[in-house]
């Protein structure tokens, strides 16, 4: 029998056709903005956690025990891991090597940008002002990437050409052709002492809440440099916020936040220190669907012969 899959209104066309151009039978089931369903759900099997609130998904698997997969649209998984599906221990999906491209480009674009100072010749043509320096070279420098996965692996093959020196941090260090030195994630303040520059890639999830607090901001050397293109609870905000205002640290370039849109009175707008962007790093830089729902169908058609899931988390870390 077709698996029946609940999927967010405005995703349900583009899973139909590509079920269709898949030949993968299947039913769906439409979840409106509100988190109600718009179609007859009995015997729900999956749902798809893309846009979809964890109030409502966690109602969903209230109401709906016969869930048994729950899939994500993303590289990262945090946003599904809601107490139901950790208690049930329902596999959760998510998307391999489609979005750690467009992210590592996105971060090494802010990496040059900073080390060129492009953000003060912006303002400075907004004033008219004809100002000149000589910007240092990126060869030579210290990258720090927190979170040594697919999308920092990806940003490392990415800086190697510029002769960056590189470190990789990841809870299981193993040695590849792409860093100079992977560490284990407790030498985390000893790694942003020697950055000139650092990007956050971890995933979220409470372990990862503050990672990045005062104590690690404050770890930074006074001409380093902090990119996040993670998640935005990784980092204490009013944190960085003040660390920043006093000087402590060059910079940081922001992509994701706590809560998002970030609030007209959070004061990372105004931080002149600080390059606020509006979540730009993953999905919107290019239409990338084809490639995650070629991969939600090949686990679909997994899921109904009852074979082992592609991609899987493990749920007790949120990775």
């Amino acid at each position: 029998m077709p698996p029946t899959i609940a999927v967010a209104e405005h995703f349900a066309g583009l899973v139909a056709d590509s079920a269709a151009k898949h030949g993968v039978p299947l039913r769906l089931v439409r979840i409106s903005r509100d988190g109600g369903l718009l179609d007859d759900a009995a015997g729900l099997d999956v749902i798809v956690g893309a846009d979809i609130k964890r109030p409502d998904l966690r109602r969903l698997l209230l109401e709906h025990p016969s869930v048994r997969w729950v899939a994500v649209f993303t590289a990262g998984a945090d946003p599904v891991m809601v107490p139901e599906v950790v208690e049930r221990g329902i596999p959760v999906t998510r998307i391999r090597h489609v979005h750690d491209v467009f992210v590592a480009e996105f971060a090494m674009a802010v990496i040059l940008g900073a080390c060129k100072r492009l953000p003060e010749v912006v303002l400075a043509q907004q004033r008219k002002e004809w100002v000149t320096f000589q910007p240092p070279l990126l060869t030579g420098q210290t990258l720090v990437i927190v979170g040594y996965g697919e999308i920092g692996q990806a940003l490392a093959k990415r800086a190697r050409p510029f002769d960056m020196r590189i470190i990789g941090l990841r809870a299981h260090p193993q040695p590849d052709d792409l860093a100079d030195e992977i560490w284990g994630a407790n030498r985390l303040n000893e790694a942003l002492g020697m950055a000139d520059y650092a990007v956050i890639v971890v995933p979220g999830g409470a372990a990862r809440h503050h990672l990045i607090g005062e104590d690690q901001l404050r770890s930074l050397p006074k001409h380093g440099y902090l990119i996040n293109v993670g998640r935005g609870e990784v980092i204490d905000e009013d944190a960085l916020d003040r660390v920043l205002r006093e000087g402590a640290f060059a910079g940081a370039a922001i992509d994701t936040f706590s809560l998002e849109p970030l609030p007209a009175e959070s004061p990372l707008w105004t931080n002149p220190r600080v390059l606020v962007t509006a979540h730009l790093a993953g999905l919107r830089a290019a239409p990338t669907y084809g490639a995650v729902l070629d991969q939600f169908m090949d686990n679909v058609v997994r899921f109904t012969r009852g074979e082992p899931l592609l991609n899987q988390v493990d749920v007790s870390l949120g990775y």
